[in-house]
């Protein structure tokens, strides 16, 4: 990740931090990755730049909550399914629960690999946490390859480098 990095995750729940300057450090890594999307979007995919119009995976908002349900091989594809939560964390009986499911395929140029961060803004060895898509960013390297970067909040970033890139989202609805 080169804009919001999980060194950033790590300072803004560190306590002996000045939380100002990680928010100052945060916006202009927003503001830093909007150009380069300004920039670089037109170079990417098809599907990449339909994805990035119509759906955000980020966590950087209590709604939605992405939840992570499937990442697995299939052949030369790598998918990834993912689930939207709309709404009250745990609604209650009588609260519709409006979800949507994302999945992502992605035709590989190389072999998926992922690190794993530790640190105030992940949890620590035996800690339960929910595995949420906190951020991700695409990218293209130097061979003109196009990486897609996601950060979990349990610590793990996943880089993906694929030559095609499909999606499709399917609305959820559930009554409890």
């Amino acid at each position: 990740m080169h804009y919001m990095s999980a060194d950033l995750v790590n300072r803004m729940n560190d306590e002996a931090e000045d939380q100002e300057k990680v928010a100052a450090a945060w916006e202009a890594g927003c503001e830093e990755y909007e150009k380069w999307l300004q920039k670089n979007e037109s170079s990417l995919p098809a599907g990449v730049q339909k994805f990035l119009d119509l759906t955000c995976l980020h966590d950087a908002t209590p709604d939605p909550w992405c939840r992570t349900a499937g990442v697995f091989r299939a052949g030369e594809e790598f998918k990834i399914i993912t689930r939207l939560d709309f709404g009250p964390k745990e609604p209650s009986e009588e609260d519709a629960q409006k979800s949507m499911v994302v999945s992502i395929t992605y035709l590989l140029e190389a072999e998926p690999h992922c690190e794993r961060h530790h640190g105030p803004g992940f949890p620590k060895d035996g800690e339960d946490w929910a595995f949420l898509w906190l951020y991700d960013e695409f990218d293209i390297d130097d061979q003109g390859r196009f990486i897609h970067h996601i950060l979990f909040s349990d610590g793990t970033e996943m880089h993906v480098t694929f030559s095609k890139f499909s999606w499709f989202r399917a609305t959820v609805e559930e009554e409890y």
